[in-house]
């Protein structure tokens, strides 16, 4: 089974002009963003805390013009930070967008492209929803990675290396929640991947039951099946929501278990913070600076559970349509087909045998007649003699099994 990443390198190929270009979007508007709380420190103390202080800001217009610098700083920054977020956002959408339809129109001319063998023995319903939710999925996956994994990573990398620069003891205090957090959310997501694959595969029955009912609804009517159909429906969405009940606690567990982290390494920053503020170590506005650094750091973290749940259920909706799309195109009609200058009419079975693939039954046995040009022919027998199979060997559904 091919990695989720290498499947997908075939369709983005033609993007990464604009990929590169969102990921310098992402790397401006993360750097800008981290401006903002910088600049929030400066003022708190360079300027506010030091109010009524004469020797350093001798007249109330010198005070004000220095804080109004600080103040159009922050505008800018946040002005930038935003458009680089715009862009980088409106990018990873369009571009998400178009690798996801090349993976369905590739899916979806491979399935047509299969023999009818293959058709035979599947749910066309299920077989659409595979393509549609992998299509979904992997538009998805996409946006995920660079909206939340590059993103965030690279905004983790910002704040644990400015932090350390600045002070490497409340850089420990920052980090060290990290690898017990990450632990823990790999832990629970682990089981809430294996929950929804029960989910995907339910849809997928459910989803092709429905499907084929209702495309064949006058069957049903004439079996008076749709009581039979409906309770099939009615377990399917069962064992959904039963499913969905069980991911949705773990969801929970897993959202309070890593708040609870993160509580801890707030507290633990603003207790190690005071201690380092009173022995003249750090600056207030440093404290303030550093928890704001929690949520850089410990939100993106907090999100992770969500992150690695996408990415697993994209990764799961790309290994089912690799399912489909290793099942290989009848070729033989391709190697034995004439090129027909001019159609004459004449048609002729000769000795042809035919047996379907799921069914050690022969269908056909020693079939041999011809239809002349501007004559008919009538085939006669009785329901599953092989009248149908005769016209779709002559359309090439299928191949003979000889003759």
């Amino acid at each position: 089974m091919t990695s989720p990443w290498r499947f997908l390198s075939r369709y983005w190929r033609e993007e990464r002009g604009k990929i590169a270009l969102v990921f310098g979007a992402v790397m401006l508007s993360q750097g800008f963003s981290l401006l903002e709380p910088y600049l929030w420190t400066r003022l708190l103390d360079d300027f506010l805390r030091q109010v009524g202080d004469r020797f350093r800001f001798p007249t109330e217009g010198e005070y004000f013009g220095q804080v109004t610098v600080i103040v159009l700083l922050w505008i800018a920054a946040a002005f930038m930070a935003r458009t680089f977020k715009n862009i980088q956002k409106y990018f990873v959408d369009t571009v998400a967008d178009r690798i996801g339809n090349r993976v369905f129109l590739h899916a979806f001319g491979h399935v047509l492209a299969l023999p009818m063998s293959y058709h035979a023995n599947v749910k066309g319903g299920e077989v659409f929803r595979k393509l549609t939710k992998a299509r979904d999925d992997v538009a998805t996956l996409f946006s995920v990675f660079f909206d939340k994994i590059f993103q965030n990573i690279f905004a983790i990398s910002l704040v644990a290396g400015y932090t350390f620069w600045r002070n490497w003891h409340m850089g420990l205090v920052l980090v060290g929640f990290i690898p017990p957090f990450v632990l823990l959310t790999a832990l629970l997501t682990r089981r809430i991947r294996a929950i929804q694959n029960e989910i995907n595969r339910a849809n997928e029955q459910l989803f092709g039951t429905s499907v084929e009912a209702i495309t064949h609804v006058e069957v049903v009517k004439a079996f008076v099946a749709a009581p039979h159909e409906v309770r099939a429906a009615a377990r399917d969405t069962r064992v959904s929501h039963r499913n969905l009940k069980r991911r949705t606690f773990a969801y929970q567990v897993l959202g309070f278990a890593q708040g609870t982290i993160i509580n801890l390494a707030r507290v633990s920053i603003i207790w190690y913070g005071a201690l380092l503020l009173y022995r003249g170590q750090l600056s207030f506005g440093d404290l303030i600076l550093f928890n704001i650094f929690t949520f850089w750091v410990y939100q993106p973290l907090y999100e992770l559970g969500d992150i690695y749940a996408r990415y697993q259920e994209g990764s799961n909706a790309i290994e089912r349509l690799q399912t489909v799309l290793r099942q290989r195109p009848a070729d033989v009609a391709q190697r034995t087909a004439v090129v027909v200058e001019r159609l004459r009419g004449d048609i002729e079975f000769r000795h042809v045998n035919f047996t379907y693939n799921d069914n050690h039954r022969e269908v056909l046995c020693d079939v041999s007649f011809p239809v002349l040009p501007g004559k008919k022919l009538a085939l006669v027998g009785l329901s599953g003699s092989g009248k149908s199979t005769v016209v779709k060997l002559l359309l090439r559904f299928y191949e003979p099994t000889s003759g």
